[in-house]
């Protein structure tokens, strides 16, 4: 769901995560018929990189994007994967600003967390081969880089595949086989569909939309059969 932080302002109320996250990617109806904002991207995003590969957890991490999904990104990296140092590239230092702000929220009381605008070429080249990320989580759309500053992006994203391979995660899914995720497979990287994101929501938002007792019910593989199937036969996703 696009514009998870200008809905909020159109809910009744947001839940603890979403307040916590300051973005919103999931609307319920209260019990007494208010519609509740929540997130449960992070859900998502966690259980994506934790199954690609759980050797990332306490290394360095680095997102694409400093949106309402990137919010999600750095909460599922930072408190449940211990990734201490996230680097962020994203074109306006402002954004990357706000992201810290909401960030510190939850790191204030605990562990430290480092977050780092690499802003050019030689910035990302300069981080040592130790320090390079092993998560690298991909936030915004697929789009062609036409500006200089766009253009720079993509290549500091191209040049972190050339390191120490770890587990992309692309959240973008219209297209399936972003640019993204072509460069990062042509390096060889282990790779993760932004449709998997979907999955691994199920259980937390059907518990959002119809109680506990009916999301223990889901039967949670025919769910992932459908959710994959519908996938594959989508011709505007499958370019």
């Amino acid at each position: 769901m696009p514009y998870k932080q200008t809905i909020m302002a159109h809910l009744d109320e947001l839940d603890d995560v979403a307040t916590t996250l300051n973005a919103c990617n999931n609307v319920y109806l209260s019990p007494t018929g208010k519609l509740v904002g929540s997130n449960t991207d992070w859900i998502g995003i966690l259980e994506c990189l934790r199954n690609a590969s759980s050797d990332g957890q306490g290394k360095p991490a680095l997102i694409i994007g400093a949106g309402g999904a990137a919010r999600a990104a750095v909460y599922a990296l930072f408190t449940h994967l211990n990734c201490g140092t996230i680097y962020i590239i994203n074109r306006l230092a402002s954004e990357v600003e706000a992201l810290q702000a909401d960030a510190e929220k939850y790191s204030a009381t605990g562990k430290a967390l480092k977050l780092i605008h690499i802003e050019s070429m030689e910035q990302a080249r300069a981080i040592p081969a130790q320090e390079s990320p092993f998560y690298i989580v991909g936030t915004v759309p697929d789009f062609e880089p036409k500006t200089e500053t766009e253009q720079e992006a993509a290549s500091m994203l191209r040049y972190f595949f050339e390191r120490e391979k770890g587990v992309f995660l692309d959240m973008c899914f219209n297209p399936r086989n972003t640019r993204s995720l072509k460069a990062a497979r042509e390096k060889g990287w282990p790779c993760v569909e932004g449709i998997n994101i979907i999955g691994w929501q199920i259980g937390q938002q059907y518990t959002n939309w119809a109680g506990e007792e009916k999301a223990k019910q889901i039967p949670h593989e025919k769910a992932w059969e459908a959710l994959r199937t519908a996938a594959d036969k989508n011709p505007f996703i499958n370019k």
